[in-house]
């Protein structure tokens, strides 16, 4: 068995470089193991490899047919500008707020691919020993990449142009974090583009099996909003995953506690920004889906035929608040009216209708809900 460590940049950072990791080791056979967070921070113990045999995973990735397909999809956008129909891959430069940038990108991933060596994660400080941080190094990291940190510092009340640089090996193995590991929802409007990401992280430890099983969950993205006038102005981030989880396939049960990060950029207009980060139970959130998915068969195509709206996000919002957070039983109450008046209010004759069948059975809900909170 052996130790590797994600460098420690931040935890968005780091929880897609785990992910970057994983995958490379899902694609070469390497499935048993274990995944512990410390802080903002993975070690990732790995069961039939020594120090020795680490040292030929980038070239043992490289050689094979997931390897070679994303330079050939890289390189088709990189020289003749198409997107590619990948959507695991067209998923960073759609969400990318800084859409100028894609091409470079493109570039920087297939250049950083050729030279990724996990050996660099076998010590603990590798940050300090290849000297990344807010200097001149080989590649900047993305705004999606990073959130909190994004191209620009505040120093002394002046923001100055000071990129945060990293390796070619942090570089890939974020950027595949992102392509395998996270789900992207991109709401554009006139003047606006938001792009909301999901990934799922151990509270603890989770097994490497398990989190490879959830990655075919987080491989895709949404876009809403440039045709539809009913399209929020913006997602709460306290939304997507409810809507994410509830509009796709149920997971299944994993023993280990495990938490949803998620974060928001944003361009609008010509500035481009970090919004929100936060941290959500999972298992709290995946309780509540089945219960409902069993009470009310019809609730993923509730959820995204009926709440894409700003009405409809607030309630999924506050929805995940009570779930996930409160205790309160008049919390409860009143999220389970502001769905009754949701409904009421509503004038598509489809939604009506299904939304009726929530109405029948808001007593289960509320039930439903005081069981999973109070776990």
């Amino acid at each position: 068995m052996v130790k590797l460590y994600t460098p420690g940049h931040n935890i968005i950072t780091d929880s897609l470089i785990m992910h970057g990791v994983l995958r490379i080791l899902g694609v070469l056979g390497y499935h048993s193991g274990v995944v512990q967070r410390v802080g903002e921070r993975f070690i990732i113990d790995i069961e039939g490899l020594d120090q020795h045999s680490v040292r030929d995973l980038g070239s043992k990735f490289r050689n094979t047919d997931v390897y070679h397909s994303l330079q050939l999809t890289l390189n088709l956008y990189i020289n003749k500008g198409y997107m590619p129909r990948d959507q695991k891959v067209s998923k960073i430069f759609e969400s990318n707020p800084n859409e100028p940038a894609n091409r470079s990108w493109a570039t920087n991933l297939s250049e950083s691919l050729l030279n990724l060596d996990l050996s660099n994660y076998l010590s603990s400080d590798h940050i300090t020993s290849v000297n990344e941080g807010r200097r001149k190094g080989v590649r900047t990291l993305y705004i999606s990449l990073s959130s909190i940190y994004g191209k620009y510092q505040e120093l002394d009340y002046n923001t100055i142009d000071k990129p945060y640089s990293v390796c070619d090996t942090c570089f890939g193995l974020a950027s595949l974090g992102l392509i395998y590991g996270a789900l992207a929802t991109v709401l554009r409007r006139e003047n606006s583009k938001y792009s909301l990401f999901m990934t799922i992280i151990p509270e603890d430890r989770i097994e490497i099996r398990d989190l490879l099983i959830i990655q075919r969950l987080l491989e895709g993205y949404m876009t809403m909003g440039r045709f539809s006038a009913s399209a929020p102005s913006d997602i709460p981030l306290l939304a997507l995953p409810l809507y994410s989880l509830s509009v796709g396939e149920t997971l299944a049960a994993i023993e280990s506690e495990a938490d949803v990060l998620t974060w928001k950029v944003a361009k609008v207009g010509n500035f481009i920004r970090s919004l929100d980060t936060a941290l959500i139970r999972l298992n709290k959130l995946m309780d509540f889906i089945t219960e409902v998915k069993m009470l009310i068969p019809e609730w993923p195509r509730i959820v995204s035929q009926c709440f894409e709206t700003e009405d409809g996000f607030t309630i999924l919002s506050e929805l995940t608040e009570v779930i996930v957070f409160s205790r309160e039983i008049s919390h409860i109450y009143s999220t389970v009216r502001s769905i009754i008046s949701y409904i009421e209010d509503m004038k598509d004759t489809t939604c009506k209708n299904l939304l009726k069948r929530m109405h029948r059975v808001s007593e289960k809900l509320v039930e439903t809900i005081t069981k999973v909170v109070a776990i």
